[in-house]
């Protein structure tokens, strides 16, 4: 290998080795990773517990409205059974009524 060929790869890995350090430098420190990862852990822990409230909140109204619809589902079950006697009362008078006029 020639002596400008050698000054050549050597000028070249110098600047690929520069360019890996400088990139080195930039990456973070295990102990810097390790603050970033509870940060991170905080950030999601504060999130998921307002998460949490809201979904109860929401699970609240959820109850409420449900609690709201069986009950007026109860009072239309009693209309139509209130309902079902007085047609069944009427119908046994109409016939006590045709039996009668066919005395």
């Amino acid at each position: 290998m020639a002596n400008n060929e050698f000054q050549g790869l050597r000028r070249f890995l110098d600047e690929k080795f520069s360019q890996i350090d400088s990139r080195l430098e930039k990456m973070a420190t295990k102990e810097e990773r390790g603050q970033r990862f509870e940060e991170t852990k905080h950030y999601i822990d504060q999130h998921f517990e307002e998460s949490k409230r809201h979904m109860g909140v929401l699970s609240e109204g959820l109850q409420h409205k449900i609690d709201l619809l069986a009950e007026g589902h109860q009072l239309l079950n009693q209309k139509i059974d209130n309902l079902s006697h007085e047609f069944k009362v009427e119908i046994k008078e109409t016939q006590a009524m045709i039996k009668f006029s066919y005395a």
